[in-house]
């Protein structure tokens, strides 16, 4: 069964950085309720050598459209990002929060979290964004500079892809010939 791109924003005018207590979020509002198999950011690293971890995970938003809670899922890739800008990454999750899965219901708003928590001075993970009038209407870019404490809605957009598989009303899932005829494409 192949993923499908449910939310995405795709504008960079620049990039911002992130290591140890700088984490940078952005939340997003799914059309259609679905389990998360994956996230897609533009991003890069400021020095040659590879980062320790860099964790991208899902949580809840408050009213605020904050994150807050634990993570609904998460992944931590220790990779080599490259210092070119314009590349995109993708973490494919699969450590989730109790249930073996993340759904996303929709309608309502998550973040997309990232940090370099062990990450040295001097290297940052980056990442794209739009930094002046963003277009994004399903949420905005967040930022902290405790490690996740406390937040900031900022009216900037990271660029981003977020994938899944369409859960069914039954609970189940929907393959792609499902979405095409749910959608009344075929």
């Amino acid at each position: 069964m192949s993923d499908t791109l449910f939310e995405s924003y795709d504008d960079v005018t620049g990039y911002i950085a992130y290591r140890a207590a700088h984490w940078g979020a952005q939340s997003f509002t799914p059309g259609i309720t679905h389990n998360i198999t994956s996230v897609i950011v533009y991003a890069y690293q400021t020095d040659a050598t590879s980062l320790n971890d860099v964790i991208a995970s899902i949580r809840a938003v408050d009213g605020e459209g904050k994150p807050t809670g634990p993570d609904l899922a998460s992944k931590s890739l220790t990779k080599d990002f490259g210092t070119s800008t314009g590349v995109k990454h993708e973490w494919v999750f699969d450590t989730f929060a109790a249930g073996g899965k993340a759904t996303l219901t929709a309608g309502i708003q998550y973040a997309l979290v990232k940090r370099a928590p062990t990450a040295p001075i001097g290297k940052y993970i980056n990442i794209g964004r739009r930094s002046s009038s963003p277009a994004y209407a399903g949420g905005k870019m967040i930022d902290s500079t405790n490690s996740g404490v406390a937040w900031t809605v900022l009216e900037q957009d990271w660029s981003f892809w977020e994938y899944g598989i369409e859960v069914t009303e039954g609970g189940g899932v929907m393959g792609p010939a499902g979405l095409l005829i749910a959608h009344g494409h075929i």
